[in-house]
């Protein structure tokens, strides 16, 4: 019953999943033009039109001007260094450009009581590049907080090293999540 944001959609899978899981209303963007297509094909493909919807390409909130969201879902790029290709821009995020844009831009996004999921990997971290330590401290300076923290630990399937993969539930300040 909720309506849900899927930023950097990529294929759709998380837009799909929410569909699935009985979101009334899920917009999906990328900035990449093939994700776009990509997640399009795929909502036709399991007839979920009639929930998803697909915009872009377009960067970050571009697509959603002045709509909210009781959810949105975000997979940031966490890795430091410049993309190469399109499909890095995925994965690579320079100076936290990305991250922190969206960060800025996701409060005015985000309805009453409603929740930012990020995934975010600490492989830069791991590197000596204070990923974490920046993510946490851009989280408070937008006037956000995180409710909860997960992770998991794997190889990661872009550098082929170790790495720690959390899934964080950010909130607005003043906002304890009571729906």
């Amino acid at each position: 019953g909720k309506r849900v944001l899927d930023m950097g959609t990529g294929s759709g899978i998380l837009a799909l999943l929410a569909a699935r899981l009985g979101a009334d209303k899920v917009l999906a963007t990328d900035s990449n033009p093939n994700a776009v297509a990509n997640a399009t094909l795929n909502v036709e493909r399991l007839s979920l039109s009639n929930v998803v919807e697909v915009r872009g390409p377009a960067d970050l909130f571009d697509a959603v001007q002045g709509e909210t969201f009781d959810t949105i879902l975000f997979n940031a790029p966490w890795i430091q260094g410049e993309p190469q290709t399109l499909y890095d821009t995925a994965n690579y995020d320079p100076g936290y450009r990305v991250l922190d844009a969206f960060l800025q831009g996701a409060p005015a996004h985000l309805a009453p009581g409603g929740a930012i999921l990020l995934q975010y990997s600490d492989v830069s971290q791991r590197k000596g590049e204070n990923s974490m330590v920046h993510l946490k401290e851009s989280i408070a300076a937008n006037g956000l907080w995180i409710a909860e923290e997960r992770s998991i630990a794997r190889v990661g399937r872009v550098l082929g090293t170790r790495e720690r993969v959390f899934r964080f539930e950010i909130r607005r300040d003043g906002d304890q999540g009571n729906e």
